[in-house]
């Protein structure tokens, strides 16, 4: 078998390509882009890769997106997909469980 660096598999990678498994929840954040004001946003379900949301305002798939939750920094996202009014953001930088978890005590 060969073990070289160059054939192991990029767990990191493999864990960032996988689809994230949503977990449903009502959370209110705010989200932004470039210079703009902050807008109102419905988080419909979240996981510690990302999240689905409900803008109030559109949302540009080329720019980065800025997500406010509460009781936390802003995050950074982005846009992966649009569909039936919502957003598909990916963060840029997981959640931690921990956290994920608290958010998802606050939404119930």
């Amino acid at each position: 078998m060969d073990f070289s660096p160059d054939r192991q598999p990029d767990v990191a990678t493999a864990a960032r390509v996988a689809e994230p498994s949503y977990q449903p929840m009502r959370l209110r954040a705010e989200t932004r882009q470039g210079i703009t004001r902050w807008f109102r946003a419905d988080i419909c379900a979240m996981s510690t890769e990302g999240c689905l949301l409900s803008p109030i305002e559109p949302i540009d798939a080329g720019q980065p997106l800025r997500l406010r939750l509460p009781g936390l920094q802003p995050l950074t996202a982005r846009v992966c997909a649009e569909n039936d009014g919502k957003v598909e953001c990916r963060f840029a930088v997981p959640l931690h469980i921990a956290v994920f978890e608290h958010l998802a005590r606050m939404a119930h």
